[in-house]
């Protein structure tokens, strides 16, 4: 790999950080207005969202640590360590993907499974494509450890396996959001109609970033480019956690609005009083 531009081996890379830095900034203001807008929240769901957003500043640590040493104390070395060796850095940071990806996609499938009206089959699916890509991860971050190499990372068929199983475990949420909520989206008005678009939206895009994933990962050679999964790799775990956070405060436009129609359904309706000054 000594033998490729710096453009073209890290290129794709420090675009998707450049891309993860603002999606990292966007998943912040996701967390503040959630911790405003929804203080009595349950305790799980509570954890469950603090846990997912230091596990994602954890994260975004140690892609910083890792473009620093590539871009800072690296520049211009072109030793075993500098442009071979894999950092432990980006080692955690690479586990941290799959592993957020994974906390994610199982919220979204015990959603599924209340949606569905408790489909054991339809969650069981949902759930059973989460854990294989959670899986191929963990084959591939163990691959990766043993040999501390990009090209091992780049070059792992798991990779791409585990962006194949999240891609499928998205569309099973999407297709199951938009089945079961379709019905009371139509008998329900609104609101329900807002909430599964949020839903759908969110389960596309990062549908789309895993796809990506799996089709530069066919694609790329010495010529394009070796690392070229790496773009849509670093936001993947940020799509999921804005993807969560935005389901989650979707809630509070769509309460907002149902309190409103029904303040306005409650009130009277106040007649208009006119009075008339007696004559002198």
């Amino acid at each position: 790999m000594s033998t490729l531009s710096f453009e073209v081996m890290w290129g794709p890379g420090v675009v998707g950080f450049m891309v993860a830095v603002a999606l990292y900034g966007v998943g912040i203001g996701q967390f503040i207005y959630y911790a405003r807008a929804f203080p009595r929240d349950s305790k799980p769901i509570k954890a469950l969202v603090s846990l997912v957003c230091i596990l994602d500043n954890f994260h975004m640590c140690s892609l910083s640590a890792f473009y620093w040493k590539l871009l800072i104390s690296c520049h211009m070395n072109t030793s075993y360590d500098c442009t071979v060796r894999m950092p432990v850095v980006l080692i955690i940071g690479v586990f941290l993907v799959y592993l957020v990806t994974f906390i994610v996609q199982s919220f979204y499938a015990h959603r599924v499974w209340i949606i569905s009206g408790r489909n054991k089959y339809v969650t069981a699916a949902v759930f059973a494509s989460a854990a294989l890509q959670l899986a191929f991860g963990s084959i591939c971050i163990e691959l990766v450890s043993r040999n501390q190499t990009y090209v091992t990372l780049f070059s792992s068929k798991f990779s791409p396996l585990s962006a194949v199983a999240s891609a499928v475990c998205d569309a099973l949420i999407t297709l199951s959001v938009f089945y079961y909520l379709r019905p009371s989206t139509i008998r329900r008005g609104s609101y329900i109609k807002q909430l599964s678009n949020v839903f759908v939206g969110m389960g596309l895009f990062s549908f789309i970033n895993a796809i990506a994933m799996v089709i530069l990962f066919c694609i790329q050679d010495h010529t394009l480019g070796a690392f070229l999964t790496a773009a849509p790799g670093i936001i993947l775990s940020k799509t999921y956690v804005n993807s969560m956070l935005a389901v989650l405060n979707a809630r509070k436009p769509i309460r907002d609005q149902q309190r409103a129609h029904r303040t306005v359904i409650e009130l009277p309706t106040i007649p208009t009083i006119r009075y008339s000054a007696p004559a002198c």
